[in-house]
């Protein structure tokens, strides 16, 4: 097995450790310090905080996992601010517990954005050219405009790609944690693929993307490259073989086979 093409992701682990730690520093003062009844309007508040997250990401991505969570979110705060924990809690918080953890095994909250990446570099060994901050033509697809949006949709809800419309085409910005949902990629800062409702397709790599890249791969070519994977990803879902999508990510290799 080939080693990755990218940098070890070590922002990505640092930045869960941090937040960890700050929960567990946040919960254990409340622990100490508050009065019982300050202490579960804190710690209801907190999960009502993290269900409206939840809320947030299922609406964006109407992937029922956030949902499943959101909901058992507001059980636990719920039973904070009310002090019960009886059966109606247990049951319905454990069914949802098991739907969450379900979605987290099979591996549905996993934002597929460094999985993209390696797989768009898999066919580069050219090192000839360094970044160009220009978005480039990838080709066309045919493709109708009714189409393109379920296959976006279909990108979000994964955890792939998120789409945002723009009067005739769909942008599917590439990113870690699915920033941009309201306003548009910018060339500067976002990696996309831009199809447009005709079929044009172009693709934008963004210099902080590039850099996570362990050599200055040819940059042409690895545009061409990332418009080809999502050009193959529509062929797949538009014969109804979405599940090639998830396992060329799972194995970082393309299956053409039918």
């Amino acid at each position: 097995m080939k080693s990755s093409k990218l940098k070890p992701d070590t922002f990505g682990l640092f930045i869960m450790i941090i937040v960890a730690i700050s929960l567990f520093v946040v919960i254990s003062y409340v622990k100490l310090t508050a009065e019982p009844e300050i202490k579960k309007v804190i710690v209801g508040t907190m999960w009502s905080i993290f269900a409206l997250i939840q809320l947030v990401f299922w609406l964006k991505t109407a992937n029922l996992g956030f949902l499943a969570f959101m909901i058992f979110c507001l059980l636990v705060s719920w039973s904070y601010f009310t002090d019960y924990k009886g059966i109606y809690f247990i049951i319905p918080a454990l069914i949802l517990l098991v739907v969450y953890l379900y979605y987290v095994i099979r591996k549905k909250f996993n934002y597929r954005y460094r999985d993209i990446l390696e797989l768009a570099a898999k066919p580069i060994n050219d090192t000839q050219d360094g970044f160009t901050s220009r978005p480039l033509p990838a080709g066309s697809v045919s493709i109708s405009k009714n189409q393109l949006l379920k296959f976006g949709k279909y990108l979000s809800k994964n955890l792939i790609a998120f789409p945002f419309i723009e009067k005739d085409r769909l942008f599917l910005v590439i990113n870690s944690f699915g920033k941009h949902w309201i306003r548009k990629p910018k060339v500067s800062k976002d990696t996309y693929i831009c199809i447009d409702f005709k079929g044009k397709v172009t693709v934008n790599i963004a210099k902080k993307d590039y850099s996570k890249y362990q050599e200055e791969l040819t940059f042409d070519q690895l545009c061409q490259s990332l418009g080809n994977l999502f050009k193959e990803f529509f062929e797949y879902f538009n014969h109804g073989q979405n599940h090639k999508i998830l396992d060329a990510l799972e194995n970082k290799e393309l299956n053409t086979s039918q």
